[in-house]
């Protein structure tokens, strides 16, 4: 015996309507209609034909007390790279365009596209967030806090890590 769609889908109208209406057989009863509040999406959601950011990494500038470099890689050019920039206090920056440079991979021979976005001007001993970027892709997010100025000019040993998909963070420590 086969069982027709247009059957099949007002059956489980039915049943769905009835579930809905409670034993009463009235909307009243089940209470008022809530409706569900709207997902959260994301603000950029990436597109499928742009690559997303890759190797994301900071490093210190020649004043660590008041310059960053923020950099990621992508397969192919890409448009608008850029760093957004903010802090917990202030609430979000500026945007500092990056700079594209190229060079090809020693092993896949592939041209790779290295973007920079070079932070001047920033606070000593200052947390800073970012998301770094380029349209059509979803930004990564992260945090880094700049050095203390030392009047001693002691030696600055800095570790930095991140990755792609983590939460990049830096630490330093003087010595």
């Amino acid at each position: 015996m086969s069982i027709p769609r247009r059957s099949l889908l007002a059956g489980s109208t039915a049943a769905v309507t009835a579930g809905a209406l409670g034993a009463s057989g009235s909307a009243e009863a089940a209470g008022p209609a809530r409706s569900a509040p709207p997902p959260r999406l994301p603000r950029t959601p990436g597109r499928l034909d742009v690559p997303g950011v890759t190797g994301l990494h900071l490093q210190f500038g020649a004043d660590p007390a008041g310059e960053m470099t923020v950099s990621w890689i992508s397969p192919r050019p890409v448009r608008r790279p850029r760093v957004h920039l903010g802090t917990h206090e202030a609430g979000t920056g500026g945007a500092v365009d990056a700079e594209t440079r190229t060079y090809r991979d020693g092993m896949s021979r592939e041209e790779v596209y290295v973007h920079h976005a070079r932070l001047t001007g920033l606070r000593p001993d200052t947390t800073y967030l970012y998301s770094a970027g380029h349209d059509g892709a979803a930004p990564e997010t992260g945090a880094f806090t700049t050095e203390r100025r030392h009047l001693g000019g002691g030696v600055l040993r800095a570790a930095v890590r991140g990755g792609s998909r983590r939460r990049a963070g830096v630490s330093s420590a003087h010595g």
